[in-house]
């Protein structure tokens, strides 16, 4: 099993919006997903038609078994009839209570997030954990560091967001370091995801370069900006079975396609 954390220093960029895609669109392949929500806002949940609930925050403070806090989430809330899913998607979902999980977790149990992980895997079988991120710097950083084994950084082409995803990798090199000597774990960064690209604007060509010269070849395609994702987030759709047949449909498969090549490169690597 693989733990990959979608991820970014800063708001806006399409963190949840890719995480749930990313997951749904594994799941629909024939892969057996979990998503975890670290972010109070709760939006995985809301993204995939699915109850607003603290279950992360029950696992890990109050111990709430994982089987009575992770949930399937129903293939027709991310498929179509013509492309039912093969596989699974599991949702550990966040809310209002997340962000006080550091605050009120027992302090000696600074692998927690990575058992809940270990008790995932073994409970339902899984191939892969998505963990979707809040923006914010955060204590719970430290636990979702521990338990990650590779990283997507999502970023709009624009100086801010850009200059976020710089600090975001140097923290997590720093954390993949302590991370491999004392757990025997490596880290990797699978990839960085041009989010909102609007080809025919000079600004966003020029920022896309600058990732490409910085990032070389893990810089992915970017997700060219579409009005289809603002709609189909509206109605509570994916864009998997919003519109299918649109680019931004495409996009989204396009993005699964490449973090399964990356993921087994990455595997092959550590075999």
């Amino acid at each position: 099993m693989t733990v990959m954390t979608v991820t970014n220093r800063k708001g806006g960029v399409g963190k949840t919006t890719l995480s749930t895609h990313l997951a749904a669109g594994l799941a629909t392949v024939g892969f057996r997903v979990a998503l975890i929500d670290t972010d109070s806002q709760g939006h995985c949940a809301a993204t995939l038609q699915m109850p607003r609930r603290d279950a992360l925050y029950e696992v890990m403070v109050n111990q709430l078994p994982i089987e009575e806090a992770v949930e399937e989430v129903p293939p027709e809330n991310y498929t179509t009839p013509d492309m039912p899913s093969k596989g699974r998607l599991y949702l550990l979902a966040g809310a209002d209570r997340t962000h006080k999980i550091p605050y009120e977790v027992d302090q000696g149990d600074v692998f927690g997030l990575l058992n809940a992980m270990d008790t995932l895997r073994q409970h339902y079988n899984l191939h892969v954990v998505i963990i979707d991120t809040n923006p914010t710097l955060t204590a719970l950083d430290s636990y979702i560091y521990m338990a990650t084994d590779a990283y997507i950084y999502v970023t709009e082409v624009e100086r801010l967001a850009s200059e976020a995803v710089d600090r975001a990798i140097a923290q997590m090199r720093r954390f993949a370091t302590h991370r491999e000597q004392y757990l025997q774990r490596r880290s990797t960064i699978l990839g960085i995801i041009p989010n909102k690209m609007r080809s025919q604007t000079t600004a966003h060509q020029i920022g896309l370069e600058e990732l490409h010269e910085r990032y070389g070849q893990i810089v992915w395609p970017p997700i060219r900006q579409s009005t289809i994702w603002v709609e189909a987030s509206l109605v509570g759709q994916l864009v998997y079975n919003y519109a299918p047949a649109t680019k931004a449909a495409q996009d989204a498969w396009d993005m699964v396609k490449r973090a399964l090549e990356r993921l087994k490169e990455w595997q092959k690597q550590t075999d």
